[in-house]
């Protein structure tokens, strides 16, 4: 029967691949982070970085709290300590960083 055969041949490839992890007796890899930033809320989201042009020490990591009616906007220094907020935004979405971004003539 052609559909024994193909159930065979499926459980035998997941043995096949399992079994090389368990042979080679391989750890997937962890990433542990070294900082993280202060607690803003319930719902945080949309990270973006800005990378200061001379000291890169004092670039911005900006991000959302995105809570339906009491959402925000956060500014953290690298330390992970928020140094702004605008709060009262009603779910944020979506933070983009724009180098070299002109208005009024000036950048």
């Amino acid at each position: 029967n052609i559909m024994s055969y193909y159930i065979t041949l499926f459980f035998i490839c997941i043995y096949i691949c399992l079994g090389q992890d368990l042979i080679n007796n391989r750890v997937l890899p962890f990433i542990e982070a070294s900082i993280a930033t202060e607690s803003v809320g319930t719902d945080p989201d949309d990270p973006a970085i800005w990378i200061h042009p001379n000291q890169p020490e004092l670039s911005l990591i900006i991000g959302t709290d995105k809570k339906t009616g009491t959402g925000g906007l956060y500014v953290f220094n690298l330390d992970g300590k928020i140094i702004q907020h605008i709060d009262n935004i009603d779910r944020p979405n979506n933070v983009d960083v724009e180098y070299g971004f002109k208005i009024n003539e000036t950048y």
